[in-house]
């Protein structure tokens, strides 16, 4: 990515001129029933919200939880599902903690780790997804499944993970690390449903386009042949 570019020319390496080529994803695996979901309607409520990725501190999963228990207490529904296995030692037993103080143990879920075909059919059951890492990404590679998915994308941007979406047009930023700003920007996407429709459809478009295995490989294929 450009952020990892920008990195090595931080350290001294002679990176100025080094092509970016992002990693593919899998994206054929992704997106394929989209028709079949009545919530990915841009009238339908409430939001239904997706994580995936480590359980640990630094992938933010705390920062959506305690912006979740923000959005209870504004009183506006929603329905959040957390994939990915634990990493980080009673990481998930705070956040369940944190769950049940609040009394969202029926509207926050946990569902352990999933591989590539079980991903692809959870994510199609969601229409938000949610990218919460604090520590600078090299790219993020379950934003491009999500967008691939048409889930309307909410990430905090950090390093690479800017690089996958245009603001306000494939997808929604907010602070790192800051609940308050995601649950902001999450009770926008619950006021606007044709707003969650129309980033899903423009992320979809943007990671068909440029994040799949076949564009990664065509590019590098160019590379070399030069």
């Amino acid at each position: 990515s450009n952020a990892v570019r920008r990195g090595l020319m931080g350290a001294g390496w002679p990176a100025a001129d080094a092509p970016v080529v992002y990693p593919g994803a899998r994206l054929e695996l992704f997106g394929r029933s989209t028709a079949r979901h009545p919530f990915r309607d841009a009238t339908a409520t409430p939001l239904k919200i997706a994580f995936a990725g480590l359980l640990m501190a630094t992938k933010g999963a705390h920062t959506l939880v305690e912006a979740l228990v923000l959005l209870a207490q504004q009183g506006i529904p929603f329905e959040a599902n957390l994939a990915g296995g634990d990493f980080q030692q009673d990481y998930r037993h705070r956040l369940e903690a944190l769950i049940e103080a609040n009394g969202l143990g029926d509207q926050i879920h946990f569902v352990g780790q999933l591989d590539r075909p079980a991903l692809a059919q959870w994510l199609d059951q969601h229409n938000v997804f949610v990218f919460p890492s604090i520590y600078p990404e090299a790219f993020g590679i379950v934003q491009a499944e999500a967008m691939a998915s048409g889930l309307a994308l909410v990430s905090s941007g950090v390093g690479g993970a800017a690089e996958l979406f245009e603001e306000g047009i494939s997808g929604l930023r907010f602070e790192a690390g800051n609940p308050h700003s995601l649950a902001r920007v999450l009770a926008q996407l619950a006021k606007n449903p044709a707003l969650v429709h129309q980033l899903g459809q423009e992320g979809q478009k943007r990671a068909t386009a440029l994040f799949s295995v076949a564009a990664a490989a065509q590019q590098l294929e160019g590379l070399l042949l030069q």
